[in-house]
């Protein structure tokens, strides 16, 4: 349950609330503070301490724990009774008091008769917030939105999954806006950042944070200009885990935060598997010192991007690596590798748009195939789609890897936009 009777510093009551904190960075959990700031307001507004009642006791102090302070507020009276209403933007609470007595409770309104008619019924249930209160608690349990006090900056990052010598890790790559440091520059002292693996209760599984050595890529497009900085953090196996990027932290500085759900790449038994497209604009097979802008993997050293817009006319460098190829002889076996690009229709499933780039070819735009030997137990490549002559627009990039001695396959892809 949202609803404590006390304010508890003790361990249980923070394992309580660490899948919450929406700000892994802070010390403290924002979240859970504001819990307690509405506990204390729902006892000031609503609570009856004579009586014994607590704020979080009373129906509107239940609704206001859940969803926090109102949008907006109304209220009315008659001769006899009072109402109130609490507003939260898609959705209201009323409540009533009767006969002034101190007690406000949902609102259910009185039969209109005896035997009231079906519709006089139907009136009923649908203006009865005792009703309407269980469907929203139910639908909508509760409704926290942390900004920061306003310095929240959003940020464009991109994770890409791979099995690593150790198992499965996830490689983000996110752009810092240099607006949220003043001056505009972090060449000297970028803010912290951190990456977080969560497990499905909020429980930090590996973590990468501080301040990053090096100097990033910068990359400007019509949101602004952004350093880009990339990390990689070890994943459990199998089963789907959030990552969480973050950066800022420091007082009255801005901040940013991410979330998505990943998945280590599917291993099957006597199958080729594919990890996931790591979409970059620029990759060599030159040694790199690691610790700065380029990412070195598996003798690549690439500039990976935050996301996936890209210029007209700018190659798409694609890295992805393959695991478990049929042996062959030596190590290694045949495979071919094709990416084709076509255009997508937005609000199109991707993963459909996907699969349909290899079914149908018809709206192909760009394709690039490698045929060649891959090593048996973990393989690197890139493949560069030209886009040259292409329009503006969404795209879908599809990645199909073919075992030539079997004919088993493994598909992957990632939507991208030329602006």
């Amino acid at each position: 349950s949202l609803l404590i009777s006390e304010l508890r510093l003790n361990s249980a009551d923070r394992d309580r609330w660490k899948g919450k904190d929406p700000f892994l960075l802070t010390p403290t959990n924002e979240r859970r503070l504001e819990h307690f700031a509405r506990l204390a307001y729902a006892d000031l507004r609503f609570g009856r301490m004579k009586d014994g009642i607590r704020g979080w006791e009373t129906d509107p102090g239940r609704v206001v724990v859940r969803y926090g302070i109102p949008v907006s507020e109304a209220q009315n009276a008659t001769r006899f009774d009072r109402y109130l209403m609490l507003h939260y933007g898609a959705f209201y609470f009323k409540f009533m008091e009767l006969a002034k007595n101190g007690k406000l409770t949902f609102y259910s309104p009185k039969a209109g008769s005896a035997a009231p008619s079906f519709n006089e019924i139907e009136r009923s249930i649908e203006n009865d917030f005792a009703l309407i209160s269980q469907r929203l608690f139910r639908d909508v349990p509760e409704r926290f939105v942390y900004d920061a006090n306003g310095r929240r900056m959003a940020f464009p990052y991109l994770a890409s999954t791979f099995i690593g010598t150790d198992g499965p890790e996830v490689v983000v790559a996110y752009g810092i806006p240099r607006a949220a440091v003043p001056g505009g520059t972090m060449a000297d002292k970028p803010p912290p950042s951190g990456l977080f693996v969560l497990d499905e209760n909020g429980t930090i599984l590996s973590r990468s944070t501080g301040r990053l050595p090096g100097k990033p890529h910068t990359i400007v497009s019509n949101e602004g200009e952004y350093d880009v900085w990339h990390r990689t953090a070890a994943l459990p196996p199998v089963r789907p885990s959030t990552v969480a990027v973050e950066f800022g932290g420091e007082e009255d500085s801005h901040v940013g935060f991410q979330r998505a759900v990943v998945r280590p790449p599917a291993t099957t038994v006597n199958r080729p598997v594919l990890s996931d497209v790591l979409l970059a604009y620029l990759v060599e097979e030159e040694p790199h010192e690691t610790g700065d802008s380029w990412l070195v993997r598996s003798g690549h050293a690439m500039l990976p991007a935050p996301w996936g817009v890209f210029e007209q006319g700018q190659p798409i460098y694609l890295y992805f690596e393959t695991y478990g190829i049929r042996d062959q002889g030596a190590g290694s076996g045949e495979i071919e590798v094709e990416a084709r690009l076509r255009s997508h229709e937005r609000g199109d499933d991707v993963q459909d748009s996907i699969t349909d780039v290899f079914v149908d070819t018809k709206q192909e735009a760009v394709s690039v195939r490698y045929t060649g030997m891959a090593s048996a137990g973990r393989d690197a490549r890139y493949l560069i789609l030209d886009t040259e002559g292409l329009d503006e627009g969404t795209y879908v990039v599809g990645l199909r890897l073919t075992e030539t001695g079997t004919g088993h396959t493994a598909t992957t892809g990632r939507a991208v936009v030329l602006d």
